[in-house]
C-alpha cells in the first residue's frame, strides 16, 4: 500500500522528494500506531485493523495537502519560506479538520461495535 501511496503522491504533487517525505510520514504514523497497538494489547484485532485503514487515510490525506500547497507556493521562495507559505494556506483547514475527526471520533470512544464482536 505504500507503493499505492507513492505512486498517487507523486501524481498529485509531481515531485519525487515530497511524495516520499509524505509516504514517510504515512509509513512513520502507521509504525507508532502499530507498535502502540501490540505493546498495549498484544494483537491487532479487527476493529484494530479497520481503525489503521482510517488512519492511513487521514494521515496520508493531511500530509498530502500540505505538500500540494509546498508545491505550489512560489519555486523563488527557499524551503523555509515555502513552508510557512504552504501552513498558512492550509495549515488551519488541516487542524481543523484533524479536531473535527478527533471530536467525532470521540463520541465513539464508549461504543461497543456489534458487527466486530468476537
Amino acid at each position: 500500500s505504500l507503493i499505492v501511496a507513492l505512486f498517487a503522491t507523486a501524481i498529485c504533487t509531481q515531485h519525487c522528494i515530497l511524495s516520499l517525505l509524505v509516504v514517510l510520514c504515512l509509513a512513520s504514523s502507521m509504525s507508532i500506531v502499530v507498535a502502540t497497538i501490540v505493546n498495549v494489547t498484544g494483537a491487532i484485532d479487527l476493529v484494530g485493523t479497520v481503525g489503521l485503514c482510517i488512519l492511513a487515510g487521514t494521515s496520508l490525506d493531511y500530509s498530502l495537502h500540505i505538500a500540494i500547497a509546498y508545491s505550489h507556493s512560489s519555486a523563488s521562495l527557499g524551503r523555509v519560506e515555502r513552508t510557512r507559505d504552504a501552513m498558512a494556506e492550509v495549515g488551519g483547514a488541516v487542524a481543523g479538520s484533524a479536531a473535527t475527526t478527533i471530536g467525532s471520533a470521540s463520541f465513539l470512544l464508549g461504543a461497543t461495535l456489534v458487527p466486530f464482536n468476537t
